[in-house]
């Protein structure tokens, strides 16, 4: 299943194929008395765990396929990236409708959509990338956080299974639990 399929306008299917193929994480930054971390969440607002950017300690709040996908990113994510290769990331099967496996008999492996936020004076900005065990690793662009547009670092489709840079940007930017819902160019 290509997952531009994934990416267009929202229907209750839609939005179960997503959970099952996709996992939406959010990195944010804190800086207080000398100490720095990336917390991380997912689209609901789960705490998911945190890293200190300057020991690289990795603390975990999760478990399960979360506790992998989380720590992979968290150990790979710095204050301006997540370098995580694609064929690092864990395998975890594509759950679809009923509880079925589709990824130990199709090998379909879950992704990840990761939202980092960056700030900077008055400027604030969610930058994108998705991670697909199967398709790679692609730099997004971003969503400005203070007008909602979206500035897409790879104009079309990514690739010939997958959706386009701008799509998968308003969905990060959709799902966002800082900002629910937030978006004013949409995605397409």
């Amino acid at each position: 299943m290509a997952t531009s399929d994934l990416v267009g306008p929202t229907s209750p299917r839609a939005e179960a194929l997503i959970a099952g193929y996709m996992r939406f994480y959010y990195l944010r930054p804190w800086h207080q008395g000398g100490k720095r971390r990336l917390y991380l969440k997912d689209d609901k607002g789960t705490d998911l765990g945190w890293k200190d950017t300057i020991g690289g300690e990795v603390s975990l709040t999760c478990s399960d396929d979360d506790a992998k996908l989380a720590k992979a990113v968290l150990n790979a994510a710095t204050e301006t990236g997540v370098p995580l290769a694609a064929e690092s990331l864990p395998k975890v099967p594509v759950t679809l409708l009923g509880g079925q496996l589709l990824g130990r008999v199709a090998r379909k492996y879950v992704a990840v959509l990761v939202g980092q936020e960056w700030r900077k004076g008055a400027t604030r900005r969610l930058y994108g990338r998705l991670i697909d065990p199967a398709e790679g690793h692609f730099e997004l662009g971003y969503v400005d956080l203070v007008t909602g547009d979206l500035h897409p670092a790879i104009e079309g489709g990514l690739n010939k299974n997958l959706g386009t840079g701008k799509g998968y940007l308003g969905r990060l930017a959709e799902r966002d639990p800082a900002r629910s819902g937030f978006t004013k160019s949409g995605a397409q």
